[in-house]
C-alpha cells in the first residue's frame, strides 16, 4: 500500500504525546492517521513530481497506464482516505500506530507540477514492467490565522 511509505513509529510514553492526541483526532477505518499538511492549520503545499517509467518518453498517454490516472492514484496515496473502502481490507500493523501520511485532504495542494522521464534500470525478476519510480518534492506553506489578515486555508487570498 502506497501510504506505508510515509509511516513511522512514535515510541510509547506514559503521558500521551501531542501527536497521540492528534492521531486520535484523525482516527478512521481502524487507523489513527497523522497528516503532516492539515486543512485547519492554514497549511498548503506544492508538489513537484518526477515520474520515471520504462516507456518511451513520447508515449505519455498510451501503453502502460495514462499519466493522469497514475498521478491521481499517487495523490490519493499521499492523503488520508476519505472512505474506508479505499483501504480495502488493510488493517494497521503494530508499527503503524500512529500512521503518518502527507495530506489530510488533496484540497491543500495549491500547485502541482508533474514531469516524466525514462527509467533506464531494468526491472527485477519479479517486478512488473509497468512499475515506476516517483520522486516527490514537497513545499509546505504555513500561516498563523492571525498573522496574515485575509488569508484563507489552502493558499487562497480574500479580495
Amino acid at each position: 500500500m502506497l501510504r506505508n511509505a510515509f509511516r513511522t513509529r512514535v515510541g510509547k510514553e506514559t503521558e500521551p504525546l501531542p501527536i497521540e492526541k492528534e492521531a486520535d483526532q484523525f482516527a478512521r477505518c481502524g487507523f489513527r492517521f497523522v497528516p503532516l499538511v492539515k486543512c485547519d492549520a492554514y497549511m498548503s503545499c506544492a508538489l513537484d513530481i518526477l515520474i520515471m517509467r520504462r516507456d518511451e518518453p513520447h508515449r505519455l498517454l498510451t501503453g502502460n497506464g495514462d499519466l493522469d490516472n497514475r498521478v491521481k492514484v499517487l495523490i490519493d496515496g499521499l492523503r488520508m482516505p476519505s472512505q474506508c473502502s479505499e483501504l480495502a481490507e488493510n488493517k494497521p500493523a503494530d508499527d503503524e500506530n500512529p500512521f503518518y501520511c502527507l495530506l489530510e485532504d488533496d484540497k491543500v495542494i495549491y500547485n502541482l507540477n508533474v514531469r516524466t522521464d525514462r527509467l533506464l534500470v531494468p526491472p527485477e525478476p519479479d517486478e512488473p514492467e509497468r512499475d515506476v519510480v516517483a520522486i516527490i518534492h514537497v513545499k509546505v506553506k504555513t500561516a498563523d490565522e492571525g498573522a496574515i489578515s485575509g488569508m484563507l486555508p489552502y493558499g487562497f487570498y480574500r479580495e
